[in-house]
């Protein structure tokens, strides 16, 4: 039971290490794109308002900042939260051990959460994309990849309740 326990608070620790990766990697990898630089970053905050329906140069200042807020918030919660939450719990539930599984996951969740969202909100253009929303995919993948990579080095090499049980001496828990 103790060796559950401590799985337990590993994960947790591995999901918030994992976390302040993706946190840290995104902006570096946002502000050094070679390709786009600080430009896409710009250019996704004005489509996300014009996705309000409000052109940005019409809003005052304090409704401009609550949407910029609003903007990051989320953003950071679709491409560094759920990608590393999402697979974390998958993994250890499923006992997947694969690099692979960990950082591809991540990152294609990551990479497809702005689609995602757009099928969610029931938006038009949920099946197409532009150049640049294509770049900002393979930053976000990058990201995810980045995330899940440092996950799996916690906690991804030995996943899963059962093998935690079973190498405690417990047998696992019928199925």
């Amino acid at each position: 039971m103790m060796e559950a326990i401590g799985r337990v608070f590993l994960v947790l620790a591995g999901m918030a290490a994992a976390i302040a990766t993706a946190f840290l990697v995104l902006p570096l990898l946002v502000l050094f794109d070679p390709l786009g630089g600080g430009a896409s970053l710009v250019a996704s905050i004005g489509g996300f308002i014009d996705l309000l329906g409000r052109n940005a140069d019409d809003l005052p200042p304090d409704q401009a900042v609550s949407l910029f807020a609003g903007f990051f918030w989320w953003a950071a919660l679709m491409i560094c939260v759920v990608p590393v939450v999402v697979t974390a719990l998958i993994g250890e539930v499923a006992s997947v051990r694969s690099l692979v599984w960990y950082g591809g996951a991540a990152g294609g969740l990551a990479a497809a959460m702005p689609w995602l969202m757009r099928a969610a909100f029931h938006l038009a253009d949920a099946r197409s994309a532009t150049q640049l929303e294509l770049r900002l995919a393979l930053l976000f993948f990058l990201t995810g990849t980045a995330a899940g990579f440092i996950y799996w080095l916690i906690c991804g090499r030995r996943a899963g309740l059962r093998s935690t049980l079973a190498r405690a001496g417990t047998p696992p828990p019928l199925p």
